[in-house]
C-alpha cells in the first residue's frame, strides 16, 4: 500500500511540473502577442518598451474577463506580471480605476489616430505637389469673391476621404469640397484638402493639407502639413505640439512689439472689421502678417514664429486642427462651441498666453463683440 501511494505522488508531481511548464508557455506566448498587438496599435514601441503595457493588460483582462477588479488584481500581482513586464516597464502600481483605464485607452485611440492623420497628410501632400507643379493643365473654378477651387483640391480630398472609409469606416467625414458623411462613433475627420488654393493656382507655394478628428464635437487631432517645406506639424489632445517630431512652444513674448499677428479675412465678415484691427494694431506698436492659408498661419503662431492668429470667421476644415496645435504648444485660444463648430465655424483668437489679452481686447473692438 505504501509503495502505492507513493508511486501516485510521484505521478502527480511530474503531473504538476508538466502542467506548471505548460503554464509558463502560456503566459511567454501571451505576453508575446500583447506586445505585437501593442505595437500595431501604437502603444508599444519596435524594441518592445511603452510605459502603457501593463496597463494594457489590465485592460485586456478586465473587458474580456468583465469580473469584479479582484480578478484584475490577481493577474496584476501574478508572477506573469511581475517577472515579465518588469522589464520593460517602472515598478508596479495599483491597478487603476476604470475611468484611469478608458482614459489611457482613448489615449492609445488618439495616438493612433495621430499617426494616421500624419501619414495620409503627407500622403495626400505628395499628390497635391503633382497637380502643384503642372498648373497648366489644372483646371480652376471660382466660388466667390477670393474663393476659388480647383481640380486638385477635389482629388486630394477624395483621396483623403478613401483611406479615411478604409481606416474608420463607421466615423463621420466633413470636408471642404464635398458633402458630409454621417458616422456612428462620434469621431468625425475634419478636412481641407488644400488651404491656400488661392496661392497654389498661382504658383505660391504657401499651401497645406489639413486634417483634423473631432469626438462629440471636441477636436482630438490635429495635422497641418506644408507639402512645399516639408514641415508637418502636428498635435493630439493632452499629448503635446510637434513640428517633425520636435515639440514647438508658442511666442512667449509680453508686447505687440515684439513680433506679427497673423491676420484672415473672412467672406462672411464686414471688410472694414480687419482695417479697424489692423490700424488698431499699429496704433499699439504691432504688424499683422497674412499669406492667405489660415491653417498654416494658425501652424506658425504654434510654432511661436507669429505672436498668434486672428480671424473674424473661420470653418472647421481651416481652424480645428490648428487651434488644437495651439493650445497643445502652450498658447491660449478662445474657444469653440462644440456643439455648433463642425457646421457652423467659429471665432478665431489665438495668441500666445503673454499677449493674448491684449490681441482679445484689440479683437473685440474691431469685430464688434
Amino acid at each position: 500500500m505504501l509503495d502505492w501511494l507513493v508511486s501516485r505522488l510521484d505521478k502527480s508531481n511530474v503531473m504538476r511540473t508538466k502542467y506548471a511548464a505548460v503554464r509558463k508557455w502560456l503566459a511567454r506566448f501571451t505576453y508575446r502577442a500583447l506586445v505585437v498587438v501593442g505595437q500595431l496599435i501604437g502603444i508599444v514601441g519596435a524594441d518592445g518598451r511603452a510605459k502603457t503595457i501593463r496597463r494594457a493588460l489590465h485592460a485586456v483582462a478586465h473587458i474580456l474577463t468583465d469580473t469584479n477588479d479582484d480578478h484584475v488584481a490577481r493577474v496584476q500581482s501574478s508572477s506573469f506580471a511581475h517577472s515579465h513586464l518588469d522589464r520593460y516597464v517602472s515598478p508596479p502600481s495599483p491597478f487603476p480605476a476604470r475611468g484611469h483605464i478608458l482614459k489611457d485607452l482613448m489615449t492609445s485611440d488618439n495616438k493612433a489616430r495621430e499617426h494616421f492623420a500624419i501619414d495620409l497628410a503627407q500622403r495626400a501632400g505628395e499628390l497635391g505637389l503633382k497637380y502643384f507643379r503642372d498648373l497648366d493643365s489644372l483646371a480652376i473654378q471660382s466660388k466667390g469673391h477670393q474663393d476659388m477651387v480647383s481640380q486638385a483640391d477635389r482629388e486630394v480630398e477624395l483621396f483623403i476621404r478613401a483611406a479615411m472609409k478604409a481606416a474608420y469606416p463607421t466615423d463621420g467625414i466633413v470636408g471642404e469640397e464635398h458633402a458630409s458623411v454621417a458616422g456612428s462613433t462620434g469621431h468625425v475627420w475634419v478636412i481641407d484638402p488644400i488651404d491656400g488654393t488661392a496661392n497654389f493656382v498661382r504658383g505660391i507655394p504657401a499651401w497645406c493639407v489639413v486634417i483634423a478628428c473631432a469626438k462629440d464635437g471636441d477636436t482630438v487631432v490635429g495635422v497641418i502639413h506644408e507639402p512645399s517645406t516639408g514641415e508637418t506639424f502636428h498635435c493630439r489632445k493632452g499629448g503635446g505640439a510637434f513640428l517633425n517630431g520636435k515639440p514647438i512652444r508658442a511666442s512667449a513674448a509680453t508686447s505687440l512689439t515684439d513680433g506679427s499677428l497673423g491676420t484672415g479675412f473672412s467672406n462672411r465678415a464686414e471688410m472694414q472689421n480687419v482695417a479697424t484691427l489692423i490700424g488698431l494694431l499699429f496704433s499699439k506698436g504691432g504688424v499683422f502678417f497674412r499669406n492667405a492659408s489660415g491653417a498654416l498661419m494658425l501652424a506658425y503662431a504654434a510654432a511661436g514664429r507669429l505672436l498668434g492668429y486672428v480671424e473674424e470667421h473661420m470653418n472647421a476644415w481651416d481652424c480645428l486642427a490648428g487651434m488644437l496645435l495651439m493650445e497643445e504648444a502652450g498658447g491660449t485660444i478662445v474657444k469653440p462651441d462644440p456643439k455648433t463648430v463642425l457646421e457652423n465655424g467659429a471665432l478665431v483668437i489665438c495668441a500666445g498666453s503673454g499677449v493674448f489679452a491684449q490681441i482679445r481686447q484689440l479683437c473685440m473692438q474691431s469685430f464688434k463683440l
